[in-house]
C-alpha cells in the first residue's frame, strides 16, 4: 500500500506538471491571437510591424543597392540598360614626368615598344605603372603630403608615347609644383594595408590605409615642414629594413620595427642622422640580398649590396656609399634593383642618355662607378629618372 502510494503521488504530480504547461501554453496562445487581432483592426500596427521587420532586413543583409528606383516606367528599356553595361577590362594607368595621367588596355600596354630611344621624352618617362580593372577608381598621393580621388572614367585612354592628360585638368585644385609619387586602386573601399614613407629630411613614417578613407575629394594625408617633401612611399612590408641614400653620397640600413602605425596627425620619426645640407635622394624597404642603384650629377653609376651596411638602429649617419671627387659631386637618382629597366638622364637641352640597369655593375661602397653611357661624359646633367615599363 505504501508503494502504490509513493507511486500515486508521483503521477499526480507528473499530470500537474503537463496541465500547467497546457494551461501556459493557452495562454500565450491566447495572448498571440489578441495581438494580431490587434494589427488586422490597426493599420498604424501593420506599418509598425512592416517598419520593424525591414529594418532587421536592413541590417542583416546590408549591402549596396544594385538596382535603380525611378518615377516612370514608360521609357525604361532593358536593351538599353544592357548596352549600358561595361565589361570590366584589365587596364593600366600611367602617371609620367609631366604630371599628366593616361589610361592603356592591357593588351595595348603589352604590345606597345617601351624600349627608350633617341625619340623619348617626359611623355613616355613614367614615375607610376599602376596595372588595375577598368572599374575601379584612384587615390593619388602626392609628394607634399596631398591626396586626391580621381574617377577612372574621367581618365583618356592613350598611347604609350603619347602625352596624356595633365592632372590639373582631372583636379582642378592640383598644385602644379607637386608630383604624385603614388597611386592606389580601390572599388568602393581601399583594402586593409600599411604605407610606409621617407622624406628628403631623413624622417620616417607608418601609416594605415583606413587614414585614408575620408569622403573628400581631396585631403592632406600627410603635415611636412615647408622645405620637406617625400623621395619614396610604398606598402609596408613584415621583417624588412628601410635603406636611405643621401645627395652626399651616404647609405644607411637601419631597423624600422619599431616604427608604429599611426594616424595621419601623428608627427614622423627620425629615420638617418644627415650632416648640414645633405638631404635624401632615394630609399626604400630591402633585405641584405637587395642591391641599390646609384647615379652621380655627372653620370656615374653603380650598384651597391645593402649586406655592405649591416642593419643600424633609427637615426644613425650610415655609411659612405659613393666615392664623390671632382668628376661627381653629388648623388642624385637612387632606387632599389627590381627588374630590368633604363636609366634616361637629360642635360641642360633636354637631350636625352639611356643606359640599361644590366650594364650597370656591382661595386664597392668606397669605388667611383662607372659612366652609364659614354657620351655623357663632361656634360653636366639636369634630370634623372627610373624609366620603368613593367
Amino acid at each position: 500500500r505504501q508503494a502504490q502510494a509513493i507511486l500515486y503521488m508521483r503521477l499526480a504530480r507528473l499530470t500537474n506538471l503537463e496541465v500547467y504547461k497546457i494551461e501556459e501554453e493557452l495562454a500565450s496562445l491566447k495572448k498571440l491571437i489578441k495581438e494580431l487581432r490587434a494589427i488586422i483592426k490597426s493599420e498604424k500596427l501593420q506599418m509598425g510591424l512592416v517598419k520593424k521587420e525591414m529594418l532587421e532586413i536592413k541590417k542583416k543583409f546590408a549591402s549596396k543597392r544594385l538596382t535603380e528606383i525611378i518615377d516612370n516606367a514608360e521609357h525604361l528599356s532593358l536593351e538599353d540598360k544592357l548596352e549600358n553595361i561595361k565589361p570590366v577590362k584589365d587596364v593600366v594607368i600611367l602617371l609620367n614626368e609631366r604630371n599628366c595621367i593616361k589610361k592603356m588596355t592591357e593588351k595595348g600596354f603589352v604590345t606597345s615598344s617601351k624600349i627608350a630611344t633617341k625619340t623619348s621624352s617626359f611623355n613616355d618617362t613614367h614615375s607610376i605603372i599602376l596595372k588595375t580593372k577598368s572599374d575601379c577608381d584612384l587615390l593619388l598621393l602626392t609628394k607634399l603630403g596631398n591626396c586626391y580621388k580621381v574617377s577612372q572614367k574621367d581618365i583618356l585612354e592613350a598611347r604609350w608615347k603619347d602625352r596624356g592628360s595633365n592632372i590639373v585638368e582631372l583636379v582642378p585644385t592640383f598644385d602644379d609644383k607637386d608630383k604624385v609619387v603614388m597611386a592606389l586602386d580601390y572599388k568602393d573601399k581601399l583594402k586593409s594595408f600599411d604605407l610606409i614613407l621617407i622624406t628628403n629630411l631623413g624622417n620616417i613614417k607608418r601609416i594605415s590605409s583606413n587614414e585614408l578613407d575620408v569622403k573628400k575629394q581631396s585631403f592632406t594625408y600627410l603635415k611636412l615642414k615647408e622645405d620637406e617633401y617625400i623621395v619614396n612611399i610604398e606598402k609596408y612590408e613584415k621583417n624588412k629594413t628601410m635603406f636611405f641614400v643621401t645627395n652626399q653620397g651616404m647609405g644607411v640600413n637601419v631597423e624600422i620595427s619599431d616604427v608604429p602605425a599611426s594616424t595621419r596627425t601623428t608627427g614622423l620619426l627620425k629615420g638617418i642622422s644627415l650632416s648640414t645640407d645633405d638631404f635624401v635622394i632615394g630609399g626604400g624597404l630591402c633585405d641584405e640580398k637587395d642591391k641599390f642603384i646609384v647615379v652621380t650629377d655627372t653620370g656615374y653609376a653603380k650598384k651597391v649590396e645593402v649586406k655592405e651596411f649591416g642593419v643600424l638602429p633609427r637615426n644613425r649617419k650610415g655609411l659612405k656609399l659613393f666615392n664623390l671627387n671632382k668628376e661627381s659631386s653629388s648623388c642624385m637618382l637612387a632606387f632599389k634593383e627590381v627588374d630590368t629597366c633604363e636609366i634616361i638622364v637629360f642635360d641642360d637641352k633636354n637631350k636625352p642618355y639611356f643606359a640599361s640597369t644590366d650594364d650597370i655593375s656591382v661595386e664597392s661602397r668606397t669605388s667611383k662607378g662607372k659612366l652609364i653611357n659614354k657620351d655623357v661624359k663632361g656634360i653636366k646633367l639636369k634630370k634623372y629618372f627610373k624609366y620603368s615599363w613593367n
